[in-house]
C-alpha cells in the first residue's frame, strides 16, 4: 500500500534527505527507498509502497532519525530546526533529528513507541540499584505486566 511522508525541517532547505531501510537486521546493509531535496519552504515529501510495517531512517548528511512506517498510512512530521552551514561533523557519528508526528490518532505507532521508551527509561533510572545491585527480578516482571496492560 502507498505510504506518504510529508515533512517540515527548518534549516534543511537545499539539502538531500534520504529514506533508508535495512535489507536485513543482521548485516544492516542499507537500501535507499527514496531521496529528495528539501525545498525552499523547508518541506519534503516521500511516497513509498509498503507490504508490512517497517523501521526506516531519515538521513540528512550529519543527522539521522528512526521512524516506524505502516502500509497505507500518511505521516506529517515536524522537525526541530537544524544548522547545516559551516558544520564539521563526521558522518559516522550523526546527531539525532528531533521530530514529532502530527496525528489525531492516539494509537499512532511512533507515538506509542515513544511513550513506551519514556516509561522504560524512567523505570530503569528509578529502579537501577534494585535491579542491578540487589537483583530484584520481580520489579522487571511487574513492569512487564504493567506494560502489557
Amino acid at each position: 500500500e502507498k505510504t506518504t511522508i510529508k515533512g517540515y525541517l527548518p534549516g534543511g532547505n537545499g539539502n538531500e534527505i534520504r529514506l533508508i531501510v535495512y535489507s536485513d537486521m543482521i548485516t544492516h546493509t542499507e537500501i535507499i527507498l527514496d531521496r529528495t531535496v528539501i525545498d525552499s519552504t523547508d518541506s519534503f515529501y516521500f511516497i513509498t509502497d509498503l507490504k508490512e510495517t517497517i523501521v526506516a531512517f531519515l538521513d540528512l548528511d550529519y543527522y539521522t532519525t528512526t521512524l516506524y512506517l505502516e502500509p497505507g498510512e500518511n505521516y506529517s512530521l515536524l522537525f526541530d530546526p537544524v544548522n547545516m552551514t559551516g558544520q564539521y561533523r563526521p558522518f559516522y557519528n550523526k546527531e539525532q533529528l528531533v521530530f514529532r508526528v502530527v496525528s489525531e490518532n492516539s494509537q499512532e505507532l511512533n507515538a506509542l513507541i515513544f511513550t513506551f521508551n519514556e516509561s522504560y527509561n524512567d523505570f530503569l533510572i528509578t529502579n537501577y540499584e534494585d535491579i542491578y545491585k540487589r537483583r530484584r527480578k520481580g520489579l522487571i516482571d511487574q513492569f512487564r505486566l504493567e506494560m502489557e496492560t
